[in-house]
């Protein structure tokens, strides 16, 4: 294993399971592929969002499996195969051997939720690694971009450290928060609840972040789940938010969250429940105002 990787490695707390190595080490590669799109300018295009962002960026305590980002300015053009290379030469400095998969753009068996849009472009890194067991073994990327994301998201410029010290660009917290609501109203769930939605919502709420309204506005009317004539003020959000949670079996998100966090945060998991998240929805109307008229 390369220094670097063992040197990172390191740094993660009580790695007692073969998965909780696993964990560690997908995050790691995440963090070596942001490294590679930045040698490619990628983020003068092409913000960090998402789960994995939230982690990385933000400092969520769980781990992510995806690596999604969304285009400044719409381009259905774009494709992955111009970063292959990129991506492929720095994982292969810090030794990993990888292939570089394109998945079709409309898979639903790849994501497992209906709300992606036709427009979101996939591709999926295999990577060679050995793990404690000493067997050789592959773990899995996913990179996810929105090639039409819609106006009235927001950004910053973090800077990551590890495996080297580079600059990228992300949205923001507000921003990132609309992104999650998305997705909280916009799934199907088909016997598959994703826990880890309502675990990132927790985190948003308990650090008071402010949902950036119109983002989220113009994302739902762009995948189709408001009207285009609408406008959702906080009242609405707050509507559309119950009427999602009643129907939502907390003890599938439960077992999707589960096997992301720690054994401490899953004594948490207990209270999860509709009663539970719908007592949260006043919280909600602590987002962002919206500066346009009605």
């Amino acid at each position: 294993m390369h220094p670097a990787i063992k040197a990172m490695l390191s740094q993660y707390d009580k790695m007692k399971t073969i998965e909780d190595e696993k964990n560690a080490l997908k995050e790691i590669i995440q963090k070596i592929c942001l490294v590679g799109l930045h040698r490619k300018n990628f983020f003068e295009k092409a913000a960090f969002f998402g789960g994995t962002a939230l982690r990385i960026i933000y400092n969520l305590e769980r781990f992510s499996e995806d690596l999604d980002f969304c285009l400044d300015e719409k381009d259905p053009d774009f494709r992955w195969i111009d970063y292959k290379e990129a991506v492929l030469d720095e994982l292969k400095t810090y030794g990993f051997e990888a292939e570089f998969e394109p998945k079709k753009d409309n898979s639903e068996s790849a994501v497992g939720s209906s709300f992606i849009k036709k427009s979101t472009l996939r591709v999926l890194i295999l990577i060679e690694s050995k793990g404690k067991t000493s067997r050789e073994e592959r773990l899995k990327v996913r990179l996810e971009i929105d090639k039409t994301n819609p106006e009235g998201a927001t950004y910053e410029m973090p800077i990551i450290y590890q495996p080297e010290v580079v600059q990228i660009k992300t949205l923001d917290r507000p921003s990132l928060f609309a992104g999650k609501m998305h997705a909280i109203i916009a799934r199907h769930y088909n016997n598959n609840v994703k826990g880890r939605d309502y675990f990132d919502l927790l985190f948003y709420l308990k650090g008071g972040v402010k949902i950036n309204l119109h983002y989220l506005e113009n994302k739902l009317k762009d995948s189709g789940h408001f009207a285009a004539s609408g406008v959702l003020t906080e009242e609405r959000l707050r509507e559309i938010y119950l009427e999602k949670i009643a129907s939502v079996d907390f003890k599938q998100a439960i077992k999707d969250v589960a096997p992301y966090i720690s054994s401490r945060q899953r004594d948490g998991l207990k209270s999860w429940s509709a009663p539970f998240f719908s007592a949260m929805a006043p919280q909600l109307m602590g987002s962002e105002p919206s500066t346009r008229n009605a």
